[in-house]
């Protein structure tokens, strides 16, 4: 029998809410008992910060550093950067909400013409498209 237990990580397990020693050893024996249960393959999986119980089990997690892309040396992604902080701080938002860095660096590369081919960008949806559509486009045509 395969085990998979996912989200082995902290505020998971030991859930959040666990805040006494009692609570933790009874979040430790469940880990316990479910890991027991594999007969022949158990995979534990965290995205986040492994849980401490890993570390008990002498189980080094990978660290994993991501390194971030280099921003394009483009006057139109410059010029979205600048727009969507003006239309963010506008509508009272972050900055991410209106569109992610990446979403903007693909339409500097593609300079899509009209919606259509804005709307096959990844990142922009049906919602994105109906309320930024139109000053995204503006924006790309006069650069």
């Amino acid at each position: 029998m395969a085990v998979f237990i996912p989200r082995v990580e902290e505020r998971e397990l030991p859930i959040k809410l666990a805040r006494t020693e009692v609570e933790i050893a009874e979040e430790r024996r469940l880990l316990y008992v479910g890991m027991t249960r594999a007969k022949r393959h158990l995979a534990l999986t965290w995205s986040g910060r492994p849980s401490r119980f890993l570390r008990e089990l002498g189980v080094e997690a990978p660290v994993v550093r991501r390194e971030r892309a280099p921003e394009p040396d483009d006057p139109l992604y410059t010029a979205l950067k600048r727009w969507r902080f003006a239309r963010a701080a506008a509508d009272e938002q972050p900055a991410y909400v209106v569109f992610h860095n990446a979403t903007l660096a693909e339409i500097a590369a593609r300079r899509p013409r009209d919606v259509h081919e804005l709307g096959a960008v990844p990142g922009v949806g049906p919602a994105k498209l109906a309320r930024y559509a139109s000053e995204v486009l503006a924006l790309v045509a006069r650069s």
